[in-house]
């Protein structure tokens, strides 16, 4: 091998780390990695990336001493061939591939590769030289060759992603990246080279979960031995979905459910229920409806809910014999019926404990779902109409995801104004029909305001964040031209979403976050639109 031959680029540690994994006793090593701490877009924060290196080296045996070194004197040591393990990336001045070939490895100056190669200099020089597209598309081919079957320099082939979906690449090696959003049913294989952690470990192994052509499953060849971190992952994940999800996880760990015990809760429900009136739906809500124990209407609902969950997974098993156990049909009636008793119990509840202003909407409902029971029939018909229009504000003000929106707000202090301090019970039938005109002018103004926000959230592909971000903008008066708001909003969302989709750990670090963020707000805002933030 010719000497300070190494050429150090990310790629080549992923294939290195790969290699070394997969021995049964990792060798040890003792290197430097030289660098210079000067941020570039292709290589953002240089020495993060080098402790990086150096930490994932350490895993398979390689103990990697870190040198910093003055820009100026790392490009002389590099270009001069004096430094052996070296951090660099490399842009071109213009596109030709001239540019490429006669900088590394035709130029006299730079030996970063090692002493020149005659018979190659010879064939970029004759290259450079011709106008013929053919003629020069021969040389570069030599050339290619050349580098191929010299064992000194090692050539990865960039592909891009789409050419892999078409079948016109077979290997992939990424780095931290392609773990969302890449869709691509053919990747039916996965081959880890280093530790990969948390919420990138899973969106990892999910790349290789679709089914394909003869493929049911996908494979994982794991090199870097990630079962610890997998089952910490794992546990992490499921406390999480327990956290949010309550008692409902439970519907989400019945798919590992065998036969038998897919009959054993089907003999838990029947028992759970015996009390009740199960073949009739009408007598079945008469019966729940006298019981105010929340926790005993929850463990019905949960036996209801339970119910739909196995009937799914009978189907999906192709059990159709355990169908005939219970009338799995008319459960799914009974559930409904359950769930709207616990739902005002829980109304019931929160009325008791919440703040009257909080509150205000639900009371009202509540007054009126509770107290119009000795009244005439004409009035009644009043109340029903009354509380279903209330119904409906109430389901439009919490559709609306803009709260800080200045209208919403005044919408919600006249909603809670007209029914503040008032027994709905007692009023007459004139004052009813005042308030349901007053609620129904509430009620368009408050869809109105929802139509012009889902429309804006269109606009911004259903990311409620910036449609929110650029209604602020057209209130504070910063500017009254949405076009050029969303034009800038626009670019900077798509410049931010693929930094995050290259680097999701940008997230966890909120000041270099907002240092990325800052230069792409003035640049979009005050440079490509001229509004003056």
């Amino acid at each position: 091998m010719k000497k300070n031959s190494i050429f150090a680029i990310l790629s080549v540690l992923v294939i290195v780390t790969m290699l070394l994994a997969s021995c049964k006793k990792a060798p040890t090593a003792d290197v430097t990695l030289s660098f210079r701490v000067v941020d570039r877009a292709y290589l953002p924060s240089p020495d993060k990336v080098a402790q990086e290196i150096q930490a994932q080296l350490k895993e398979v045996g390689i103990n990697v001493t870190l040198k910093e070194m003055e820009s100026a004197a790392f490009i002389d040591a590099t270009s001069a061939g004096q430094e052996a393990f070296y951090l660099l990336g490399w842009n071109a001045d213009y596109p030709d591939a001239t540019n490429f070939y006669d900088y590394h490895f035709g130029n006299a100056n730079n030996q970063q590769f090692g002493d020149l190669f005659p018979d190659m200099v010879e064939e970029i020089s004759a290259a450079g030289k011709t106008s013929d597209a053919a003629a020069r598309q021969a040389h570069y081919d030599t050339i290619n060759q050349m580098l191929k079957d010299d064992p000194s320099i090692l050539v990865v082939d960039v592909r891009t992603p789409e050419e892999f979906k078409e079948g016109k690449v077979d290997f992939l090696f990424v780095y931290n990246m392609l773990l969302t959003g890449f869709d691509a049913p053919r990747l039916k294989k996965l081959y880890l080279g280093r530790i990969i952690r948390q919420h990138g470990l899973l969106q990892a192994l999910t790349r290789v979960n679709r089914t394909y052509k003869k493929f049911k499953y996908g494979f994982v060849v794991d090199f870097a031995d990630i079962s610890k971190e997998f089952d910490a992952t794992n546990k992490a994940y499921f406390e999480e979905l327990q956290n949010e999800l309550g008692d409902e996880i439970e519907s989400y760990s019945s798919l590992f459910k065998s036969k038998e015990e897919i009959e054993e809760e089907i003999e838990n429900i029947k028992d759970i229920l015996f009390e009740y009136d199960t073949l009739n739906a009408e007598l079945f809500s008469q019966q729940i409806s006298k019981i105010q124990d929340i926790k005993k209407m929850q463990e019905i609902k949960k036996a209801l809910e339970n119910a739909k969950s196995l009937y799914n997974l009978i189907r999906l098993f192709g059990h159709f014999e355990l169908l005939e156990k219970i009338d799995f049909r008319k459960l799914n009636l009974l559930y409904r019926e359950a769930s709207n008793h616990l739902n005002l119990l829980n109304q019931k509840l929160a009325l008791e404990k919440g703040d009257e202003n909080t509150n205000i909407i639900n009371l009202a409902l509540e007054d009126i779902i509770f107290k119009f029971t000795k009244i005439s029939e004409e009035e009644l018909i009043l109340a029903d109409k009354l509380k279903n229009t209330l119904r409906k504000t109430r389901e439009a003000f919490q559709n609306n995801f803009d709260k800080k929106d200045p209208l919403y707000i005044t919408l919600k202090e006249e909603l809670e104004r007209l029914f503040k301090n008032k027994n709905l019970s007692e009023i007459t039938q004139d004052e009813m029909n005042k308030n349901i005109g007053e609620l129904k002018k509430i009620d368009d103004k408050i869809r109105e305001l929802n139509r012009q926000n889902n429309l804006l959230k269109d606009k911004y592909k259903g990311d409620t964040k910036y449609a929110r971000m650029h209604k602020r903008i057209k209130q504070n008066n910063i500017t009254n031209n949405q076009s050029k708001i969303f034009s800038a909003l626009e670019k900077i969302k798509m410049q931010l979403d693929e930094k995050v989709l290259n680097n999701s750990a940008i997230l966890k670090h909120e000041n270099f976050f907002i240092a990325q963020t800052e230069p792409i707000v003035d640049i979009e805002f005050e440079d490509n639109n001229k509004i003056k933030l």
